[in-house]
């Protein structure tokens, strides 16, 4: 029997994400929270890229999935339901 690879976390359009601590550049708002817009492939077609748009901003950036978390109705965050 062949094993599935595992995903990190499962992301689509539409989802509240919060960028990680640690993660730098300079058009990431203070508060970090935005939503997931797209899902690309990333570079070598291997790993997953979500563009994101920030709230209360115009700013779209791609991040790999390991660099997003869930931001969830009761603001705990990066938890699974």
């Amino acid at each position: 029997m062949q094993k599935t690879p595992k995903t990190m976390t499962t992301f689509k359009p539409g989802d509240l994400v919060k960028i990680r601590d640690g993660t730098h550049d300079p058009k990431i708002p203070d508060h970090r929270v935005g939503m997931i817009v797209a899902r690309t492939m990333g570079a070598g077609n291997r790993t997953e890229a979500y563009t994101v748009v920030f709230l209360g901003t115009t700013e779209y950036l791609k991040f790999h999935e390991m660099f997003l978390e869930h931001v969830y109705e009761d603001n705990k965050e990066g938890e699974n339901k």
